[in-house]
């Protein structure tokens, strides 16, 4: 018993994270040990992004148009469009008169009123591209979501909770553009692909940083206004659900290292501390690499923008990294074109082959399903291939991880009551500082077989009486031998005075793990303790419970059995996500499906409601699997009797 290791609170009651606190920056002492961490990172990312695996985003459509030209300059207006109906428009700013390959930049525009076409004293979309033009660089600057031409959204504050268990989020949805923004300019026989950069301001910036930390390509970077301790980004566009569960911009720029960046700021916004805090911080990553040259600063005095000033460093930047004159590297005064011009649907108006506003969203969808559809595996190789990715997902959109073998996990055990064939515990655990679950642990007379671990939303009040003896299941499972153990739900452990979770709130659910994470984690936890005690785990699930249970089942991996009776969800409709278990793109990812499995060659026992598109999934797994005589899926809801036909199963 080492019950004082364990906190008296759960700290993850009372301790959330917020996109206005100052973070700070982790110490990384080798390189080995940040490259570990920034691949971590890096597939964090493309899991809360929907990129993982990442989807062929080359364009399979593509519209150029010659709209303007300029002293050393042309410029097109462009379209692109990738399978998965998702546009990309905007301008291609192209150099007179080159002939060997040259270098090419992306600039995703932030939040100014004109998007792209913004030519202010604050910022100039336009000034620096047609300055990087005539500096031999093409340049490409493409609309964020509602902006400018993207009109199948309408609204640029689209994301809703729904939208996110599909994946479709502004963020989403501008990360994938960059992306196929990127792939159509590798494509061009005119660019050197060696020399690509990125630069933007504030929520320019902040799609940069991301393009940055997934895609190598991007050899040189200037974010900025954006790179800060303390402030994360006040858009939509600039959180998603999961996105910064332990992290924080900072840490996602230093995936940029060790490639070239340049890191502007202002003396008048959130980025006022750099040359104190962010600057030193992604020095001491850039220094595991002994590349400190390859990172640089520059603050200006002057409030949010992307003003000539700001631009004016930029500029010289990429003329030293791409190996152009700094001569070149000068901003000049240029003819500005009617917005008319530039824009790619000038009327406002869509092509016939392009999902509109009305339709995008069911477009997006039926892709999410197809992509889904295309792992179903085939082989064994297919099936492991499927379980490797499918644990990638579902540990980073719930935020969960199993303890490591050297994690200690602290318990304490309380008699409560001992009766006739059986004794009530009072079971508590966790790691020291980190959780502190707890349970009810029914003991059998006797040896036990195993325990059966029993998981419902309602928690010890589902599988007990009101005068705390066991409940029928419990019972039944007793008297055959099985010791219980019925763990307190998260949610159901809210100690008085504890701030209130806010999961609906967009942001807070960008920095804190979801319900349902906690709910798995507590599994995770409690099984990893079972297990080293040697008591041969069995997990039986009711309700949300047994989405818990699958989940967990899922990322464990150990010889464990299920079962799960999941008859009163019906897992084909979103509400049921949005009442129940709120995971960001769960359905785009199929989790419930592709978790329940995972479980396959082990045991599994399931209820679930006739039809579930599911069922071809599991079935299919077990049969590569050659354990379909382990499998049963019941279409009714699941009996004491049949909980304990699969005792045999353990």
């Amino acid at each position: 018993m080492d019950n004082l290791q364990l906190p008296a609170v759960d700290p993850r009651q009372v301790q959330h994270r917020s996109g206005e606190q100052s973070f700070v920056f982790p110490t990384y002492s080798s390189l080995p040990e940040w490259e570990g961490r920034a691949r971590e990172l890096r597939e964090h990312i493309a899991v809360v992004t929907g990129l993982m695996p990442r989807p062929d985003l080359y364009p399979r459509w593509a519209s150029v148009t010659p709209c303007s030209q300029g002293p050393g300059y042309t410029v097109d207006r462009l379209a692109l469009m990738g399978s998965s109906g998702l546009l990309c428009t905007g301008n291609l700013y192209r150099p007179l008169g080159q002939h060997d390959p040259a270098p090419a930049i992306l600039n995703p525009h932030g939040h100014w009123d004109a998007g792209r076409l913004e030519h202010s004293a604050q910022g100039s979309v336009r000034a620096r591209c047609i300055t990087f033009a005539r500096m031999g660089i093409l340049a490409l600057s493409y609309d964020m979501v509602g902006y400018n031409d993207s009109l199948q959204i309408a609204d640029h504050h689209f994301s809703s909770r729904r939208g996110a268990l599909w994946g479709l989020t502004s963020l989403s949805l501008q990360l994938w553009n960059s992306l196929t923004a990127l792939e159509y300019l590798c494509s061009l026989p005119e660019v050197d692909v060696s020399r690509i950069g990125c630069t933007g301001a504030s929520g320019g910036a902040s799609q940069a940083l991301l393009l940055t930390a997934l895609d190598d390509r991007i050899s040189v970077t200037a974010p900025v206004n954006m790179i800060s301790a303390h402030f994360q980004g006040g858009c939509e566009c600039e959180n998603t659900p999961a996105l910064r569960l332990d992290t924080y911009n900072v840490e996602i720029a230093a995936l940029a290292a060790p490639r070239p960046m340049l890191m502007v700021s202002a003396t008048g916004d959130w980025t006022c501390n750099t040359p104190q805090v962010e600057f030193p911080a992604l020095q001491s990553v850039y220094s595991l690499y002994d590349r400190t040259a390859h990172l640089a600063h520059v603050q200006i005095d002057a409030e949010h923008n992307y003003n000539a000033d700001s631009r004016a460093p930029v500029y010289q930047w990429f003329a030293r990294w791409f190996g152009i004159p700094q001569e070149q590297a000068v901003e000049q005064p240029f003819r500005r074109d009617p917005d008319e011009r530039l824009r790619v649907f000038p009327t406002a108006t869509l092509p016939g082959n392009v999902p509109d506003a009305s339709a995008f969203a069911e477009s997006w969808r039926e892709y999410a399903l197809k992509r889904q559809a295309s792992l179903l595996p085939d082989t064994v190789a297919d099936m492991e291939q499927l379980r490797a990715i499918s644990k990638l997902r579902l540990e980073h959109v719930l935020g969960v991880r199993l303890p490591e073998p050297d994690e200690h996990i602290a318990s304490s055990v309380e008699l409560i009551r001992a009766e006739h064939g059986y004794v009530c515990n009072r079971v508590s655990l966790g790691r020291p500082g980190r959780e502190h679950i707890q349970c009810i642990e029914y003991l059998p007379e006797g040896e036990s077989l195993g325990t059966a671990v029993l998981v419902d939303a309602a928690g010890i009040e589902t599988y007990s009486r009101t005068t705390g003896a066991p409940g029928p299941l419990v019972d039944a499972l007793l008297k055959a031998g099985y010791a219980t153990c019925i763990p307190e739900p998260f949610s159901r452990s809210v100690p008085a005075g504890a701030p209130a979770r806010r999961d609906s709130d967009w942001y807070w659910s960008c920095f804190n793990r979801c319900l349902t994470g906690e709910q798995v984690q507590d599994l995770l936890i409690l099984l990893t303790w079972f297990g080293r005690r040697g008591a041969k785990p069995w997990v039986i699930g009711h309700g949300v419970g047994a989405v818990w249970a699958l989940l967990a089942a899922a990322i464990s991996g150990s010889g464990l059995a299920v079962c799960a009776d999941l008859t009163e969800l019906d897992l084909d409709a979103d509400d049921t996500y949005l009442r129940n278990v709120d995971i960001p793109l769960v359905r785009a990812y199929d989790l419930c499906s592709t978790a329940a499995s995972l479980i396959a060659p082990r045991p599994l026992l399931l209820g679930v409601q006739p039809g579930w598109s599911g069922q071809e999934w599991v079935s299919h797994a077990y049969e590569l699997q050659q354990a379909s005589s382990v499998l049963r899926i019941e279409g009714h809801p699941l009996t004491i009797g049949d909980v304990l036909s699969c005792k045999g199963h353990t």
